[in-house]
């Protein structure tokens, strides 16, 4: 890593690829693969982020993965 490299707001051309990657969020992302693939383990949905460019890691993925099912199981 370069500790002289601007973040990207204040490059006066960065890379395609760094804008995208700001762009991204990661939990949104996670809740449209799992309501894709609803049987999806948490390394599953981290082999379909890395084939997007995106790289969390698996245990921050299994809690969005656990928050999101919490969420979509009704209360009772």
């Amino acid at each position: 890593m370069d500790i002289m490299m601007p973040s990207v707001k204040q490059q006066p051309a960065p890379a395609p690829w760094l804008l995208h990657r700001d762009n991204i969020s990661i939990p949104r992302l996670i809740c449209e693969l799992t309501a894709q693939h609803r049987d999806a383990t948490p390394q599953q949905i981290e082999e379909e982020l890395k084939k997007r460019g995106v790289d969390a890691p698996r245990d921050l993925i299994a809690i969005w993965l656990r928050d999101y099912q919490n969420s979509q199981t009704p209360q009772t």
